[in-house]
């Protein structure tokens, strides 16, 4: 299903659809609580823009993955988070804590594993363009599984594995030829994607591997990625038909047998109330009926199952809270509410037209009154947060409080217009903690230099 189109409402009453809501958000005597803590302590505590993460939210969303799948799945698998959703050294350590793995693109994501002491065998490095550092870091440090994109990297990371006298795990990423129903810039399984091996390569992909690089480079399987919020469950069917079918064709003509099977992530969340996402419960469960039969077909032996949720693990956890600053008022436009916030920590509306649920978090008992624009503070017509909010009569100073950016809001932030990041705080059973401080305007020129010869 692809995203709503920009007109469409952004409001939602606080119960109106529990699967935009955190699992641990209540009203109280006519006040948002998150994780037991009011919402007005957390703006007293840490003040706005501010991102706000429900643990309980992402905890749920990881036992959901990972118990359906031990349950209904009769070999081994790996869940395994999808880190460029949004990724710090707490959530590392929350991910650990539920047995949650790591999907790393990057030498910055990895380092942030590292710093929270992620066991490393349950790491895999994703990522079209490793770099030479990167692959030393990730075989250095033990990586499970490095998922090679392209026919440079196989020869790239077979010769720092050589240097460094070590064996790298591989997973070969291929691009099945699936198109989903999702906005183009977050396709990434159809044949045009600039990831992975299109199917008709893979099999020279594997020749080169087995036959040049066979002391250096451990084939283990394949992985896939279809794209992101998809609500289509038929998507993930045809995928695994067609990676086992590959498998089954890879072990008649190399004697290869594929050990893992990574079938990547995408589920999609409900960001407004006309979103109806399947439960991860039905997804998980379906994923591993489907692999089963068909190897079963097939008489291939069970893989290890990889799965990669982001958007679904962490997105409905999120809220931010915003001031709301001046109004203007042009007759015959909706009017503008500005806010304390905007596009440099929230891009989605601008770069996807993405549309989110919102409510005026100290006005919760009244009714709405007015149709509203809310628009950030930077310098860009396109800085718009919600096209058309049906909300109470917004005051300076009143809360808006935008559901459903746990992901991909913090980690696609910017420093636009010399303007720090926000703040990224937990809550859970009453606590809450920093996970990421607030940028300083100190913190904003720490990185700059004067030429000596100025």
């Amino acid at each position: 299903m692809m995203m709503q189109a920009t007109l469409e409402k952004n409001t939602v009453t606080p119960f109106e659809n529990t699967l935009i809501v955190p699992a641990g958000y209540t009203v109280e005597n006519g006040q948002s609580i998150v994780g037991g803590v009011p919402v007005a302590d957390l703006i007293a505590t840490y003040g706005t823009p501010l991102y706000v993460l429900d643990g309980q939210t992402i905890r749920e969303a990881a036992r959901a993955y990972k118990q359906t799948l031990e349950t209904e799945y009769k070999a081994k698998t790996l869940v395994v988070y999808a880190c460029k959703a949004n990724l710090n050294v707490g959530l590392c350590k929350l991910m650990a804590q539920e047995g949650i793995g790591l999907d790393v693109v990057s030498a910055g994501e990895l380092y942030t594993a590292m710093q929270a002491n992620f066991p490393a065998n349950n790491i895999v490095f994703n990522g079209n363009n490793k770099s030479v550092t990167e692959l030393e870091m990730a075989l250095d440090y033990g990586v499970e599984r490095i998922i090679v994109d392209n026919f440079d990297e196989i020869g790239r990371l077979a010769a720092v594995a050589k240097r460094l006298g070590k064996v790298a795990n591989i997973l070969l990423r291929v691009a099945p030829g699936i198109e989903c129903h999702t906005h183009e810039y977050i396709k990434t399984g159809q044949n045009d994607s600039k990831f992975g091996f299109p199917l008709h390569q893979v099999k020279k992909a594997i020749a080169e591997i087995v036959n040049l690089h066979a002391e250096t480079l451990c084939l283990k399987g394949i992985h896939g990625h279809i794209g992101s919020q998809i609500f289509e469950l038929k998507a993930y069917e045809g995928l695994v038909d067609i990676f086992l079918t590959l498998a089954n064709e890879v072990r008649s003509e190399f004697g290869v047998t594929f050990k893992d099977l990574d079938l990547g992530g995408g589920l999609g969340i409900a960001y407004t109330p006309d979103d109806d996402p399947q439960p991860i419960e039905v997804l998980m469960k379906q994923l591993a009926n489907t692999v089963q039969s068909k190897a079963e077909a097939l008489n291939y032996p069970l893989p290890r199952i990889f799965v990669e949720p982001g958007r679904s693990l962490i997105a409905r956890a999120g809220m931010t809270l915003y001031t709301v600053g001046g109004r203007k008022v042009v007759e015959g436009v909706t009017p503008f509410i500005s806010v304390d916030g905007g596009m440099g920590d929230n891009i989605r509306p601008a770069l996807y037209q993405a549309v989110y649920s919102a409510v005026v978090a100290n006005k919760l008992t009244q009714a709405n009154t007015e149709t509203v624009r809310v628009v950030g503070k930077y310098c860009e017509s396109g800085d718009v947060l919600l096209r058309a909010f049906d909300c109470p009569t917004l005051e300076p100073n009143d809360t808006l409080l935008v559901f459903g950016t746990g992901a991909y809001n913090h980690a696609m932030s910017s420093n636009y217009n010399r303007i720090g990041r926000p703040a990224m705080v937990l809550v859970e059973n009453g606590k809450h903690g920093l996970l990421v401080e607030r940028e300083s305007l100190a913190y904003l020129a720490a990185n700059d230099r004067i030429p000596a010869w100025f």
